[in-house]
């Protein structure tokens, strides 16, 4: 019994004395000896920032952006697998026009223009805006980073880039680009035996910003599937502005000078429905009637809400649809 009670007494020393020093060195840690050191968990909460150089300067944004809103970019941001939290209605429709309904499901509508207080409420930690934003750049940045990218100024691949750069996405950028010259390659492949080598197309839009207006197109905008990645030819009045101006999108003209910008085999035709009656005098005049591609009927009708946005996704679709109708 003596034995065991001295077992038990040695035992009970250790176990004291080990929590003794225990105390000590939780006494010793400058917390007062008991308040917990939360300097890590806040580092650790922070989110990581780095710098982005854009249109209105620098700006720290999140390196892993969980929230981001745009003004203008959603067919660039859903391209690089962004799911968004706030966007304008009328992109947001348009992902269903482009085949992603599943891709607008949770998107919130902050307007056009932006709706400050909508986007406030949506506690985003990126926003997207283009240039036409400028006037609310300093409230949109008080509300979360705010980077503003210009409008117009790049092609459609170069700003799918300008976007995945400040997002951190660049691989996704050229990984869409290479799917989606892969697939162009192929939709050469499959309307080569019906085009005749030196055919040319022309790309007419009727109506659209004002009234009366005739517009032929160039490389950008409507026509990027057909000249860019169809590499179908242009009419010689359509390649010589595109010569002269790598980023010529298109040219107004009057009626009497569509002959000299329209006279092709093939005429891609849009028309928007806020001038029907100077779209009937388009069409009902001699000068649209005795051009080649109406006379022979290959004249193909295109939409506004597909082919009039500009942006990875609708082009992707557009180029689609060029395919099928040059191949009926």
């Amino acid at each position: 019994m003596k034995r065991a009670n001295k077992t038990w007494g040695f035992l009970t020393g250790v176990a004291l004395s080990s929590l003794l020093l225990l105390t000590a060195c939780g006494g010793a840690d400058g917390n007062g000896g008991g308040k917990p050191d939360t300097t890590a968990q806040t580092k650790q909460a922070e989110p990581e920032m780095r710098t982005v150089t854009h249109w209105k300067g620098q700006t720290e944004v999140p390196v892993h952006p969980q929230k981001i809103v745009t003004s203008q970019y959603t067919g660039e941001l859903v391209a690089l697998g962004v799911k968004l939290a706030g966007a304008p209605k009328w992109q947001i429709d348009q992902l269903e026009i482009v085949g992603q309904k599943a891709e607008r499901q949770g998107i919130e509508d902050i307007g056009a223009p932006p709706n400050l207080e909508k986007i406030t409420g949506l506690s985003p930690d990126l926003i997207i805006g283009q240039n036409a934003q400028e006037k609310v750049y300093d409230s949109l940045s008080k509300i979360a980073p705010t980077v503003l990218v210009p409008w117009g100024d790049e092609n459609v691949y170069e700003r799918l880039r300008t976007i995945a750069k400040v997002i951190g996405k660049e691989k996704q950028a050229d990984e869409w680009i290479a799917a989606h010259e892969a697939k162009a390659a192929e939709g050469r492949k499959k309307i080569a035996p019906l085009i005749g080598k030196d055919e040319t197309v022309a790309i007419v839009v009727v109506g659209g910003y004002e009234k009366g207006q005739l517009r032929v197109y160039g490389g950008r905008n409507v026509g990027h599937a057909l000249y860019n990645d169809l590499k179908l030819n242009p009419p010689p009045a359509i390649k010589a502005e595109m010569d002269k101006n790598a980023t010529f999108t298109s040219i107004q003209i009057s009626l009497e000078k569509l002959p000299d910008y329209a006279a092709a085999d093939r005429i891609f035709l849009l028309t928007f429905n806020n001038d029907p009656d100077y779209v009937k005098q388009v069409a009902d005049s001699q000068l649209w009637k005795n051009l080649p591609a109406v006379k022979n009927g290959r004249v193909y009708t295109i939409a506004e809400d597909l082919w009039f946005t500009y942006d990875p996704l609708s082009v992707d679709r557009q180029l689609d649809e060029a395919i099928a109708l040059l191949g009926k």
